[in-house]
C-alpha cells in the first residue's frame, strides 16, 4: 500500500486501460480487481490514477482472461476485511493438477477447477488464504458480491460460495462448499433457468460507458440506452481529469 506522501503508478494494460472484473467500496475507498486477482486502489486527486495494492499479473495471460479461465471477485467481509473469491478453470493451464492439493480440486463438465477464498492484506500488499467463512456464505454476481451471515438467513448453507445466474450457466455448477462434509460432493448442480445465457452471448460490439468529469465534480453519461444485462468484464481508463468506465455487453440478452 502507498505510504503517506508517496505514490506509485501501476503498470496498466496498453493505452492506459485496465481490465477490471469487480469494484468494491470499502471504508471510503474504491478498490478494483482485475480478472487474475490483481487489486488496485482508485485515487481521484490530484488526478485520477490507479495504485497497485496486490500484483497478480503473472496469471494475466490473454487466453486466461478473455476465456474466463480465471475470475476474481471482491467482497466486503466482517470487521472491515476485504475478501476475494477466485475461480480457476482448467488447472492444466496453471502448472498442472499435480501441484495443487487434490482436496481443493473438483471436476465439472470434465474440467478440473479450483476455488479459493483469500483475504486482501492491504498493508502487506498480498493475498492471504482463508480456510473457512465460518457461519457466513458469499454470493457472487455480475455487479456485486454479498457476504451474508447464516444466523441472519438460516436457510442458506454456511461456509459456502453461491454463484449468480450468469456464472452458474457458464461454470456448470451453482454452489461450492469450501469444507465439504465426508461423502458429500464439493459442488452442487446449477439451477434451471427460464433462459440460457450461453445461447444469447454476443460479440463485444456494444458497450456501456460512463464518463466521470472530475474537473467540476460532475458526472455525465452519454445518451445511450442502458443494456439489460451487462457483464462486469470491462476496462477503466483515465484521461486527463476524467475517468471512463467501460463495461462490454458480452452477455446482453437478445
Amino acid at each position: 500500500m502507498v505510504t503517506p506522501g508517496r505514490s506509485t503508478h501501476p503498470r496498466n494494460y496498453e493505452h492506459q486501460q485496465l481490465l477490471f472484473f469487480t469494484l468494491l467500496s470499502l471504508e471510503g475507498h474504491c478498490y478494483i480487481s482485475s480478472p487474475e486477482g490483481s487489486v488496485y486502489l482508485m485515487e481521484l486527486e490530484p488526478l485520477p490514477r490507479l495504485v497497485d495494492v496486490v500484483d497478480e499479473r503473472r496469471f494475466a495471460e490473454p487466453d486466461n482472461i478473455w476465456c474466463e479461465h480465471i475470475m476474481s471477485f471482491l467482497v466486503s467481509g466482517t470487521g472491515g476485511r476485504m475478501l476475494m473469491v477466485r475461480y480457476w478453470s482448467g488447472m492444466e493451464r496453471f502448472g498442472g493438477v499435480e501441484v495443487y492439493n487434490p482436496g481443493e480440486l473438483f471436476m465439472v463438465r470434465g474440467i478440473t477447477s479450483r476455488i479459493e477464498v483469500l483475504e486482501v492484506d492491504i498493508a502487506g500488499r498480498r493475498l492471504l488464504p482463508v480456510r473457512s467463512l465460518g457461519q457466513h456464505a458469499v454470493f457472487t454476481g455480475l455487479t456485486h458480491c454479498l457476504h451474508i451471515s447464516t444466523e441472519t438467513v438460516p436457510s442458506i448453507s454456511a461456509d459456502t460460495i453461491y454463484l449468480g445466474c450468469h456464472h452458474q450457466q457458464f461454470c456448470g455448477f451453482g454452489i461450492y462448499h469450501i469444507n465439504n462434509k465426508k461423502n458429500h460432493p464439493r459442488t452442487e448442480p446449477n439451477d434451471k433457468f427460464v433462459f440460457d445465457i450461453s445461447r444469447r452471448m454476443q460479440q463485444a460490439q456494444k458497450f456501456h460507458c460512463e464518463s466521470f468529469d472530475l474537473g467540476d465534480n460532475t458526472v455525465s453519461k452519454p445518451a445511450r440506452t442502458p443494456l439489460n444485462n451487462l457483464s462486469t468484464l470491462g476496462y477503466l481508463r483515465t484521461l486527463g481529469s476524467s475517468v471512463q468506465i467501460y463495461a462490454y455487453a458480452n452477455c446482453s440478452l437478445l
